[in-house]
């Protein structure tokens, strides 16, 4: 969010990773948000597990927020379609 590089840290099999997420995502219809405990092993990533709650409250509370309102509405919108995100 901020654009600062963490200079020298790399997520090994990013790309796997997204895409087992993803997957993982079509599994169940109806589930709109998780979060997904995910391992990189010599194999490959594996999923562990999938939060229904994945802390998402900590982003989107107003005091977080200079403006009070919080992120619910972006979180929302990309949700529902109506902002695209770089993976689509």
């Amino acid at each position: 969010m901020t654009g600062t590089a963490i200079v020298g840290a790399q997520m090994p099999m990013f790309d796997e990773v997204k895409e087992l997420c993803r997957k993982a995502a079509r599994v169940v219809e109806g589930i709109r948000i998780v979060g997904w405990d995910v391992c990189v092993t010599e194999k490959g990533p594996l999923l562990i597990e999938g939060n229904p709650f994945p802390g998402n409250d900590l982003t989107q509370l107003p005091a977080h927020m200079l403006d009070g309102y919080g992120r619910y509405h972006q979180f929302m919108d990309i949700i529902e379609g109506r902002i695209k995100t770089p993976q689509d």
